[in-house]
């Protein structure tokens, strides 16, 4: 397991329609819980981007940005409510059909 800070990419395109939905209590939480992440002890970062729709084939999307110390810090936020919100949303379809993670790696030194 990585001891070094760790970074990962999440791509969250919304159904068409729904990416005004971003402020009701359905859509992901991981889009609506990111500041108290930067908070976080074991987070160095942690930011909400909205995608270009002209740079994306006029689709939406959210891109969510983190880095973490480490791994271990990487996968106990994986395991928490943010994230299994995220996994709702996505099995529910309503919102969301599918998320995109980019795995992520340690920092170069």
């Amino acid at each position: 397991m990585s001891t070094q800070p760790i970074d990962q990419t999440v791509v969250i395109p919304p159904n068409p329609g729904k990416a005004d939905k971003a402020s009701t209590p359905g859509w992901p939480a991981v889009c609506l819980r990111c500041l108290p992440h930067q908070a976080a002890p074991d987070t160095l970062r942690c930011e909400v981007h909205r995608g270009f729709k002209d740079e994306n084939g006029d689709l939406e999307e959210f891109v969510v940005t983190e880095t973490y110390v480490n791994e271990e810090a990487l996968n106990q936020c994986m395991g928490g409510p943010d994230v299994l919100a995220l996994a709702e949303a996505t099995e529910s379809g309503e919102l969301i059909e599918s998320v995109k993670v980019v795995d992520g790696k340690p920092d170069a030194e």
